[in-house]
């Protein structure tokens, strides 16, 4: 039995597919391969680690097992912080911009171990996910996936997803196939009839190196066999889908008491309006009109009853396709948008007023571009557009930068750094949120076919529509 806790924080800068790494104690493995989606700076993922270590000083090293840095970004692993046995442990700090440098830090442990007399059983592996979900409440259903991989380098990682929707995070299984399964438990609550489940295979590899595949050896659902489930996945593009059948319709629950009607009741904030401009290229026009914008405002005025929420977006509106933000200014695009904002009511110009900005793609393909150049177009922009809104300040105009995960052009850094300068700067006030840049993002909007195009399809404007009511709560909230 574990009388050890070691709980170690962890985050990454977001480029391409998550951080991954492996713990060591004194030179030991613990566990498995562990990942995390965490967004530097914003959140940490955390990991407990069980274990029996003895009295004195101990070297934790965490590995870091895939590096990445090009000229489209850099994925970096940090260690935020670290508790052993409840206790803030010193110095647990890293910033692990390579993994070639050793990443350690030291604990105490202050208990001797007892003696034993018979030797602890092997320790085992399970699946964790990358953020462990939250079962919803009163789940009923549970299905059961066992999953392996022929190993290649990192493990398979996958998501699953249950009628179009994703049930929990990330996961990754590090069970060789034909020798043993990773069991994968998870709970919801589905109605009666049938269901489609697919397995998104997330980073399928093949060279002349070898091959890493996925495996699914089979599943239950609610305890019985489902028939037909095992899958083959020897690539990331195919459909992996099976079929399982509910027999138990859901519980009719009582409708909840309706929300105060909207702009009328003053939330504990005591803000009774918001606007939220939706600003960019095509893929900011691909989330207007795949209804990633309606996500928003439902998941917005989830958290927010009795507060009215104005999506300000639109074709030819605040959303130009094919245009560099750079060049709106000459382009005619700019004073567009200048005339659609003027026109709004002054019951909702004087409101304060959150801006998604979801412009990089076209811009960071010119060349030349610099930082200092990008941020001189974005704040002459940026107080125009508060003069708008009855001369605000920043404190109630703040703005989120929202890249674009786009597979053309080399400036994005320039713009990244931009962005970050501007999120470091009280005086702007702005942040970032990677919602439109990670893994879970498919780019399956063409027009090249396949992931990874260069543009947003109906699933990810869902994704992020639904993942972006966060950080525009963390500014709503700072601002109310």
């Amino acid at each position: 039995m574990a009388t050890d806790t070691l709980v170690p924080r962890v985050s990454e800068t977001v480029y391409g597919v998550p951080a991954q790494f492996t713990v060591l104690v004194d030179g030991k493995q613990v566990g498995a391969t562990y990942q995390t989606n965490a967004i530097h700076g914003w959140k940490s993922d955390i990991i407990t680690i069980g274990g029996d270590w003895d009295a004195g000083g101990h070297t934790v090293q965490i590995k870091y097992l895939n590096d990445f840095k090009d000229a489209g970004g850099d994925r970096n692993l940090f260690l935020d912080s670290a508790t052993y046995n409840g206790v803030a442990v010193p110095g647990a700090s890293l910033n692990m911009w390579s993994a070639y440098d050793p990443n350690t830090f030291k604990l105490t442990d202050t208990t001797a171990l007892a003696a034993t007399t018979t030797e602890p059983p092997p320790a085992t592996t399970t699946l964790p996910p990358t953020t462990p979900p939250p079962a919803p409440a009163e789940a009923t259903d549970t299905l059961v996936l066992k999953v392996s991989e022929t190993v290649y380098g990192a493990a398979a990682q996958f998501t699953v997803s249950v009628d179009g929707v994703q049930v929990g995070g990330t996961y990754q299984t590090t069970a060789m196939h034909g020798w043993k399964s990773d069991t994968l438990t998870l709970k919801g609550n589905w109605d009666s009839g049938d269901h489609s489940v697919s397995i998104k295979f997330l980073s399928d590899q093949k060279d002349a190196g070898g091959d890493r595949n996925l495996f699914l050896d089979g599943a239950t659902y609610n305890g019985v066999a489902v028939p037909n489930a095992k899958l083959d996945m020897w690539s990331a593009y195919a459909p992996h889908v099976f079929k399982v059948t509910d027999t138990t319709p859901l519980t009719a629950t009582p409708a909840p008491n309706p929300p105060p009607p909207v702009g009328t009741a003053l939330n504990h904030d005591g803000l009774t309006d918001l606007n939220v401009i939706i600003r960019g290229q095509s893929n900011a026009f691909l989330l207007d009109q795949q209804g990633g914008d309606d996500i928003l405002k439902a998941e917005l005025q989830k958290a927010l009853p009795g507060v009215r929420i104005n999506i300000l977006d639109g074709e030819n509106k605040t959303e130009f396709s094919g245009t560099a933000f750079t060049t709106w200014d000459t382009g005619g695009q700019q004073q567009k948008m200048y005339a659609y904002l003027n026109s709004l009511p002054a019951e909702i110009k004087d409101n304060e007023t959150i801006t998604v900005w979801m412009h990089n793609e076209t811009d960071q393909g010119i060349g030349g571009l610099t930082t200092e150049q990008w941020k001189q177009e974005v704040q002459v922009d940026a107080n125009n557009i508060r003069d708008i809104f009855d001369h605000q300040g920043a404190a109630s105009t703040p703005y989120l930068f929202v890249p674009i995960r786009y597979p053309y052009g080399s400036g994005f850094p320039v713009i990244r750094q931009g962005m970050e300068e501007f999120s470091a700067d009280p005086k702007f006030n702005a942040k970032m949120s990677w919602v439109a840049y990670g893994p879970n993002i498919t780019m399956t909007g063409g027009p090249e076919v396949g992931p990874n195009s260069s543009h947003i399809g109906g699933p990810d404007s869902a994704t992020i529509g639904h993942d972006l009511a966060a950080p525009i709560l963390d500014l709503y909230h700072a601002i109310a």
